[in-house]
């Protein structure tokens, strides 16, 4: 099973109405950044880790894309 972690971090961003803004100002990265991690097909696991522990989810559930 392959998993896109883009499309799962724009499916959370849409479920808990998340902007790209509040992830720039939470990860103090710029918007082009944001870009990149949407349109990435995969990601280390500390990033998933970070992200997950950003929507309060288990890192399992953050990369269901279902």
């Amino acid at each position: 099973m392959k998993v896109h972690f883009g499309e799962c971090l724009r499916k959370r961003q849409e479920e808990a109405g998340v902007s790209n803004k509040d992830i720039c100002n939470h990860f103090g990265v710029v918007r082009q950044q944001v870009y990149r991690w949407q349109n990435s097909k995969d990601a280390r696991l500390s990033l998933v880790e970070r992200f997950s522990d950003y929507f309060e989810m288990p890192v399992h559930e953050f990369l269901k894309e279902e």
